[in-house]
């Protein structure tokens, strides 16, 4: 076993800052080395320590299905990715507000709308008031959709919304047409306007370029969101791009388990382990996925017997907030 990372452990469980340098050792192991599996092992242990063992159990709803002028290359619903044959949609609010309540009464701790960048704003805030009258008040409402000027973040937040999900991705600006310092702007909104932040790593990709991935790592540690994780990259059959192989789901878990490391207790929820999702709804990637009622129903009671199987106890909806924000939610800061 290296002995640097053993003591790269020890500074993470005595609550030490890591260097990027040290995150970079971690980084350079293979995903299923001793070392990186004993960094995953650590890394749950402090997960389950944060959240005293509660996990969470997250479903989203996929509001739209419009050609997106973002042109993330991975995403189906990209202009540059788009076919003129392609059927493009809205969801119609009565099948909102159903996703929304068997969600709610499914025990969801937190519930995402999710929408591209061409959904009109006030079409999305329709959809937050609204989603916000039918679910249980301790549910998280979490919008994760387009750039927001703090004006537009401040309306949401009003409307209804506990949160959002935002990040700068990797590739952005070469992956995607989206302005990285926009989207650093758009987190700043998102906190300053009272939401609590949602946010990643993501999409991973095999031998994706280092210091861009060390700056994502180190980007969470300082944003110190509510939730952080990391995703692999997901790439849908119609996509315009090129050479890129997703990473594993070994290498994803341990980019998460690093973070995990990296922010000790300051970030509550996620890194590795303890978060589940559920999806309703349009899907950019493509994963055909099923909205039917009672497949969510069963989708949603799997996901927290898988949980629980893990060693997790779910947490009930009125725990929520009580393991993200100490019993705050972000209104009240």
């Amino acid at each position: 076993m290296d002995r640097i990372v053993l003591k790269i452990i020890e500074q993470a469980r005595s609550g030490e800052h890591l260097s990027r340098d040290e995150i970079a050792w971690l980084l350079s192991f293979p995903e299923e080395s001793p070392e990186s599996l004993l960094v995953v092992k650590e890394a749950k242990r402090l997960a389950w320590e944060r959240c005293r063992g509660r996990a969470f159990v997250h479903a989203q709803i996929g509001l739209d299905s419009l050609r997106c002028p973002g042109n993330c290359r991975y995403c189906s619903f990209a202009q540059v990715n788009d076919s003129n044959s392609r059927e493009c949609s809205v969801m119609d609010m009565d099948a909102l507000l159903a996703f929304a309540r068997l969600f709610s009464q499914e025990g969801a701790n937190l519930i995402s709308l999710m929408s591209t960048a061409a959904l009109p704003f006030e079409k999305l805030l329709s959809f937050v008031a609204a989603a916000r009258l039918v679910i249980d008040d301790h549910v998280i409402l979490l919008v994760n959709g387009p750039d927001l000027s703090l004006e537009q973040a401040i309306e949401l937040r009003e409307a209804g919304a506990d949160a959002a999900y935002h990040a700068v991705r990797l590739g952005e600006g070469y992956l995607t047409d989206l302005d990285p310092r926009r989207r650093v702007q758009t987190i700043e909104n998102i906190q300053a306007a009272g939401l609590a932040l949602m946010s990643g790593v993501e999409p991973l990709w095999r031998n994706a370029p280092e210091d861009e991935l060390l700056d994502a790592i180190e980007r969470q540690i300082g944003l110190r969101p509510v939730w952080t994780g990391c995703c692999s990259l997901t790439i849908a059959e119609n996509c315009s791009i090129h050479g890129l192989k997703p990473a594993s789901r070994s290498r994803a878990r341990q980019v998460g388990a690093i973070i995990r490391l990296a922010a000790g207790s300051r970030i509550p929820v996620g890194g590795v382990g303890g978060v589940a999702w559920v999806d309703a709804g349009t899907d950019p990637r493509m994963r055909g996925r099923s909205s039917h009622h009672e497949s969510l129903r069963r989708d949603m009671r799997e996901t927290r017997r898988d949980l629980e199987k893990d060693g997790w106890l779910v947490a009930g909806q009125d725990e929520s907030w009580a393991y993200c924000l100490r019993g705050v939610k972000p209104s009240a800061w």
